[in-house]
């Protein structure tokens, strides 16, 4: 009987390992570039800093602009969906619908700044994101505002900071979003908030995640060392990682 312990032992791993794993999304993200109209320069970089980020995570990455992507089957293995300046309508009733499967079924979304400009005719996609895209005046400095002090995501983020970017109004913002940056609107000129301007978030969102940035707009953003930190956190968010015990 002690021989046959071990063959016993490796077959109840067989069948319970399967079970244990099944449904989990493996450490593997896709990221989406696809626009329509205007597309923004800084978009290769966004896809740079993001693939090094991933890397140092040990999380591989799929990137495309190929909308055949959204579907069911093609969505299931990824933790989370990265949109980075993506533009315009440019998925299909279908591959919305998989898109809002992917969400239910506890995937995660991170949106980098003209995302929120995405999908205009698509209130489940605005809502999802947390804000549309409205306006913005031209490129500027002004001065960033940490929101929620105590969240760990924000942890690594100054207070304030002093960055140039185009300032994003909105058209509508959910409500019940974990503020974590604000526009301080006495800082420049084209505020449409006055003291309270939200400029990244993150949300709970139909049984997934959501995080987006505005900020992002100039390529050279995306070596800048606190951006990074704030697109690590956002990402290990929209994957449903433990940010509080993640190291920076």
């Amino acid at each position: 009987m002690s021989k046959q312990r071990p063959l016993l032992v490796l077959f109840l791993l067989a069948i319970i390992f399967p079970l244990m794993t099944w449904g989990q999304k493996a450490d593997r993200i896709l990221i989406f570039t696809k626009t329509r109209g205007y597309a923004h320069a800084s978009i290769p970089a966004g896809v740079e800093a993001m693939q090094e980020i991933a890397a140092k995570r040990n999380i591989q990455v799929d990137t495309t602009s190929n909308v055949e992507w959204f579907t069911s089957e093609k969505l299931k293995p990824y933790a989370a969906l990265v949109f980075i300046s993506t533009n315009g309508s440019v998925l299909n009733e279908e591959q919305r619908e998989a898109f809002k499967e992917y969400i239910h079924s506890g995937g995660g979304f991170m949106g980098v700044h003209g995302a929120s400009a995405g999908a205009r005719t698509w209130p489940w996609y605005q809502e999802m994101v947390g804000g549309a895209f409205s306006s913005h005046p031209e490129p500027k400095e002004g001065v960033l505002l940490r929101g929620n002090l105590l969240h760990p995501i924000n942890r690594d983020f100054p207070e304030h900071m002093v960055w140039k970017d185009e300032w994003y109004n909105f058209s509508q913002v959910e409500e019940g979003l974990t503020i974590l940056l604000w526009a301080d609107e006495a800082s420049y000129i084209g505020g449409e908030y006055g003291k309270n301007h939200p400029i990244a978030w993150i949300r709970d969102f139909e049984g997934g995640r959501s995080f987006y940035t505005a900020l992002g707009h100039f390529s050279y953003h995306f070596t800048d060392a606190i951006f990074r930190k704030h697109l690590e956190a956002g990402l290990l968010y929209a994957m449903g990682k433990d940010a509080e015990t993640a190291s920076f």
